[in-house]
């Protein structure tokens, strides 16, 4: 049996509230997590919502039809596709993640600086 994806997010109360709607009226459905380096998983007991890590929301295809009527009586957009930083929407805790990004790449540059100096030097 195939399955479809009919709906994606990053933010774990939404795939909450769409596979609570699916259990509601009965459609089979499973969730399927995906992360940046493409490592496709089972729905974890305890997710860890994050930078690029995304929920797929899989029903068999002979019932997408069912499903999308159910999911768009939901107050979510089940159409848009999840983006890098989906899994908030906070600009403080992106500002927050780019910049602990930029300082750890700095700090890496720098160690890397000091190896090759000390090894030509």
């Amino acid at each position: 049996m195939n399955h479809i994806s009919v709906f994606s997010t990053g933010k774990l109360w939404e795939i909450d509230m769409a596979r609570d709607a699916l259990k509601q009226a009965g459609i089979p459905h499973f969730v399927r997590e995906e992360n940046l380096s493409g490592l496709r998983t089972a729905f974890p007991a305890a997710p860890a919502p994050g930078v690029g890590v995304t929920w797929c929301l899989m029903v068999p295809e002979s019932i997408v039809e069912d499903a999308m009527q159910i999911l768009n009586e939901l107050s979510i957009d089940i159409n848009k596709q999840p983006g890098f930083w989906d899994f908030t929407s906070d600009p403080r805790s992106i500002k927050g993640f780019k910049i602990f990004i930029w300082i750890s790449l700095l700090i890496i540059v720098f160690f890397i600086i000091i190896e090759i100096l000390y090894i030509f030097l």
